[in-house]
């Protein structure tokens, strides 16, 4: 056959019998394929006369598309997904990140150089969510990320919304007073605040900020006025502070998204998510995710890598939508993993299942 390479065995000057070289015939079809494109090793077989041969082939991607790989569990998605891997070949100034539900790609990393790990036990580095703050209207975001799946589950959005802006008041108290002392603010700090104090206290702290009206605002949800109100949002926002401020991510830490994606110097940043504590922790990992991913899209002067397996077990994570509507101009090429689309669409509406794929 055109293109494949032969072991042959010759007796009497005849030949006897030929093999594919599998790895040869391989390596000879992948130079002939663009420079540009992953080269995927595929098989076809044929079957005659009671046997069965398969012969090696190889097939092309273009590399700058987003590349969404299905398959049941035992498939084989996840070593196919380690094939294209290593034909990433990203420059030291390009992130890399990578989404690990199931602890199958920290021998990759490691092999790659050095690498961040953020997870719940033995990161690398210790995340710091006020780090992330250049503009304080981000705090916003951040709670509404943290706070996205519990506004989803209840049927009264007031609590986790009242919640919500009584964790942005709190934070950007924090941050106020970090600006104002010198000293650094971080997750340890917000998790002993509301340690520390009772909600009427929290009350008070902020209240004393006459000039901050912006904050005070959010005060009405824990007035002493409202006394049973105030306890039911102070028991929301506790339950969603108890799966982000857990483990490692409660401790004194200074590492940052947004710090890693300007300069990432060759290393790959590796969200380990813990599978042993279930959904309890999807929000921070969710929001490591859309974070990193807003920064990519960004800075469309280099190429930014993400290598998302599993991702519909991180529902709601809307950039993922984003960066496989316009990754391909932003330089950010995506690898996406997924068992089965039955498994998108309670993760992700409907329209945004369809945008995906």
């Amino acid at each position: 056959v055109l293109g494949e390479v032969y072991d042959l065995v010759v007796e009497d000057g005849a030949v006897v019998d030929a093999t594919v070289d599998a790895g040869r015939t391989t390596r000879r079809s992948a130079r002939r394929l663009p420079d540009d494109a992953f080269v995927v090793p595929l098989h076809r077989s044929e079957a005659a006369a009671g046997t069965s041969t398969r012969y090696p082939n190889v097939v092309s991607l273009a590399r700058n598309h987003s590349v969404l790989v299905l398959g049941e569990p035992g498939a084989g998605k996840t070593e196919f997904i380690k094939l294209l891997l290593p034909q990433l070949d990203p420059d030291d100034d390009d992130p890399v990140v990578v989404f690990d539900f199931k602890g199958e790609y920290r021998e990759w990393a490691e092999r790659r150089g050095d690498v961040i790990r953020l997870s719940v036990r033995n990161a690398t580095h210790h995340w710091n969510a006020f780090a992330e703050i250049e503009d304080e209207a981000e705090f916003e975001e951040i709670g509404r990320v943290l706070f996205k799946e519990a506004r989803e589950r209840e049927n009264e959005v007031f609590w986790p919304d009242a919640a919500r802006s009584v964790l942005v008041a709190s934070m950007k108290y924090l941050h106020r007073e970090s600006e104002r002392s010198g000293l650094q603010v971080d997750n340890h700090e917000l998790s002993a605040f509301f340690s520390r104090f009772d909600r009427n206290d929290i009350y008070g702290l902020i209240a004393e900020y006459d000039r901050d009206e912006d904050l005070r605002g959010a005060l009405s949800n824990i007035s002493p006025d409202v006394d049973r109100q105030a306890t039911s949002v102070m028991s929301h926002l506790q339950t969603v502070l108890r799966d982000v401020l857990v483990g490692d991510f409660a401790r004194r830490g200074t590492f940052s998204i947004r710090e890693y994606m300007a300069d990432p110097r060759g290393r790959t940043l590796l969200l380990d998510y813990p599978i042993q504590e279930g959904e309890r922790v999807t929000a921070p990992f969710r929001f490591f995710v859309n974070w990193a991913i807003r920064f990519g899209l960004d800075d469309p002067t280099r190429n930014a890598y993400f290598v998302l397996d599993e991702f519909a077990q991180l529902p709601h994570a809307d950039y993922i939508k984003t960066l496989v509507a316009t990754g391909r101009p932003r330089k950010c090429p995506a690898i996406l993993g997924l068992q089965s689309l039955a498994h998108l669409e309670p993760a992700y509406a409907t329209a945004t299942t369809r945008s995906i794929l």
